[in-house]
């Protein structure tokens, strides 16, 4: 079966060392505790936790017994997110994303991954699986932007600048077998050596050599779990020819020698086995709050969109308005993602032409913490979004009574102060 993403449910006590050439995979556990060793680092996720592996990054686990699920997903199957897509990096939200909107995305991570596994096992309708498989990725793609929004200077990283930054890391990629100096890259990215070393840096996280050795010994590790290659057939893959400046250097990242590391994981051994436990997904599901929660009214515009484009309609100049909490209604779970599939559902408006308004009762933001869920959402779609992007729709607070109304004001203004190209209407209920 051709799918964007797979699946599984395991019960696992180790699993060997392993990567995943082109895809990116998510654990998350079930039940118990894992630990899970990367190239550069080691992380112990418990249940109601999960875990990133990037694409090309070898890792193994160990546990006393967890039941996990394991979804690997191609990521050269979402370009329309961003074109780029399969060279980024996915990691947890940084501390410095607020709490709240960190909890949020977590929580439909964990959402989505559940989600695929129901919808494979029990085939459920392509259309509903196709856009939660869409729904984690946008969800991760807001990962990668949170990450790069710089506190300090209160910006993000422009699209120009991230177009050269992902030509440098597919450049290094597609000649990880060669020496790669930078001065094969500077004519290409119309940038001083000088600059260069910061551009990497403040982007990536690494300088240029540094990110040029993290690419090549994540392709070293690959060899040394893999074919029966000598030391120096190895560094001739990875175009590094000097041997001491080879084992040096991989001594340097693993504080070991490459032929230790070799032996150590040669006595590794897989001890899982995969399977359905319907207890133990049953009990997870009801302890985190994941349900089968009927279709949002989101949901339903996106469709909706959807059809009309299959009609072949021409929507361009117009407008539609939509409730969020409609479905909603006396459905009061804090928990129920109301705002599920918005940024598909922008995506697809803006191709469309159409303009959204939604509007939002402010009854509702009274209830579970609703009005910082609506901030959340917002301050997650700054991040994204340019300014200009943002003015593609609108926001109505719906109010009925003085109180509502002076409630509403607040709200606005709370709002603005996130950013100020939001447009944020109050409109009168008669």
């Amino acid at each position: 079966m051709d799918t964007n993403m797979i699946t599984d449910m395991l019960y696992v006590k180790s699993i060997c060392p392993h990567y995943h050439e082109n895809l990116l995979e998510i654990i998350v556990v079930l039940k118990g505790t894992i630990t899970i060793h990367k190239l550069d680092r080691t992380e112990i996720v418990s249940e109601g936790q999960f875990v990133m592996v990037n694409k090309n990054i070898t890792h193994w686990i160990e546990s006393k017994g967890a039941y996990i699920l394991v979804t690997k997903i191609k990521l050269d199957r979402f370009k329309h997110i961003y074109d780029k897509i399969e060279y980024v990096e996915f990691y947890y939200l940084k501390e410095s994303v607020d709490r709240d909107l960190r909890e949020r995305l977590n929580a439909i991570i964990i959402d989505c991954v559940v989600k695929n596994f129901v919808y494979q096992v029990f085939r459920i309708d392509q259309m509903d699986s196709f856009l939660n498989d869409n729904q984690l990725m946008s969800t991760l793609y807001s990962f990668y932007r949170l990450n790069s929004f710089r506190k300090i200077d209160d910006e993000y990283v422009s699209n120009e600048l991230l177009d050269r930054y992902y030509y440098v890391v597919e450049f290094v990629n597609k000649h990880v077998h060669e020496k790669v100096i930078v001065d094969d890259i500077l004519k290409h990215v119309y940038m001083n050596s000088t600059y260069f070393s910061q551009f990497m840096k403040k982007i990536g996280g690494l300088g240029f050599k540094e990110f040029v050795s993290y690419v090549k010994f994540s392709k070293v590790v690959q060899y040394l779990i893999g074919e029966e290659l000598t030391m120096t057939e190895i560094a001739a893959k990875v175009g590094m020819t000097d041997m001491k400046s080879f084992y040096n250097s991989f001594k340097r990242y693993f504080r070991i020698s490459p032929s230790k590391w070799r032996k150590s994981i040669s006595y590794m051994k897989n001890d899982y086995i995969q399977c359905f436990d319907d207890q133990i997904f049953k009990t997870f599901l009801h302890e985190y709050n994941i349900v089968n929660h009927h279709i949002n009214t989101i949901t339903r515009a996106y469709k909706r969109l959807l059809k009309y484009q299959m009609d072949k309609m021409n929507l361009k100049g117009t407008n539609m308005k939509i409730e969020p909490f409609a479905d909603m209604r006396d459905y009061n779970q804090k928990h129920y993602q109301v705002y599920k599939n918005f940024s598909l559902l922008i995506r697809k408006a803006d191709e469309l032409g159409v303009k959204i308004e939604f509007i939002v009762p402010v009854r509702f933001l009274k209830r579970n913490g609703q009005e910082n869920l609506l901030r959340c959402l917002l301050l997650e779609n700054t991040r994204i979004y340019s300014p200009q992007d943002l003015k593609k729709w609108s926001i109505s607070l719906l109010v009925n009574g003085k109180e509502e109304l002076n409630k509403a004001k607040k709200i606005q203004k709370s709002l603005y102060e996130i950013s100020k190209n939001f447009i944020i209407n109050i409109d009168i209920n008669y």
